[in-house]
């Protein structure tokens, strides 16, 4: 009972301090990505939201290497910890915990590929081409050929000529394109700020998730421990009950 009793508090600390990493961890990504919203916050400017987006992949996985240099250093004194402690109330020194840490690569995200800020595109008028095109189109309908030229005359040539051109008004104006602003758009800032939103939440699920399995796999080995060596003291308890019945 006092041997169970006292591997349960060491895991029990085990597991308050990976929560306490698990919680300076998520510290770290919340203040990466504050920094992140705050920068784009402070500009509609198309050009510098683009240059932004671009480096939010560099900034995020050069945070996933500082995530995983915190988790390595955490898990290594939590470790070493729980091993002091075993020695300690035990007096065993055979108890060891590896983590290779396998699951750190996790930590890194990164931002969707598709550019939510688009280029910038300047507006283009294409009604006087339209008026010039359809100008020429109109009179040569209105003033037509042979007999029509004929009924026609150059007043139909002049009437024909004015339709052309308020045509060509329309066909330019369907053509046209009205570019966008030198700044983003409030829909192309919030597609923006939701990806970093996306992001931040990935990386926190996976930090919170690699914490647990770590977690669990460390007090399961603390119990692993404890129960090989009930094992080895029933059969050293043994072995001494032999040795006495046999000389």
């Amino acid at each position: 009972m006092e041997s169970e009793l006292k591997i349960a508090e060491i895991g029990a600390v085990a597991r308050q301090n990976l929560t306490d990493l698990q919680i300076s961890m998520n510290e770290k990504i919340h203040e990466e990505f504050a920094g992140i919203r705050s920068r784009v916050a402070a500009t509609r400017d198309r050009r510098s939201l683009q240059q932004l987006e671009s480096r939010i992949g560099i900034q995020t996985g050069t945070l996933a290497t500082t995530l995983i240099r915190l988790f390595h250093a955490g898990v290594s004194q939590v470790v070493e910890s729980s091993r002091r402690s075993v020695v300690h109330s035990t007096g065993d020194t055979s108890w060891s915990f590896a983590n290779n840490g396998t699951n750190a690569n996790l930590f890194s995200v990164g931002i969707n590929e598709a550019s939510a800020i688009a280029d910038y595109r300047p507006p283009s008028d294409l009604r006087n081409h339209g008026r010039a095109a359809g100008g020429i189109l109109g009179s040569v309908l209105g003033g037509g050929a042979g007999i029509a030229l004929a009924t026609a005359g150059p007043l139909g040539l002049i009437i024909g000529g004015l339709l052309g051109v308020l045509m060509g008004d329309s066909i330019g104006e369907l053509f046209s394109d009205s570019g966008n602003s030198s700044e983003a758009s409030s829909a192309e800032i919030a597609s923006l700020l939701s990806a970093i939103d996306s992001a931040e939440s990935s990386m926190r699920s996976r930090v919170d998730e690699v914490l647990r399995v770590t977690s669990v796999d460390l007090v399961r080995n603390l119990e692993s421990f404890r129960a090989s060596n009930e094992a080895l003291a029933e059969i050293l308890k043994l072995r001494a009950e032999l040795l006495a019945i046999t000389g």
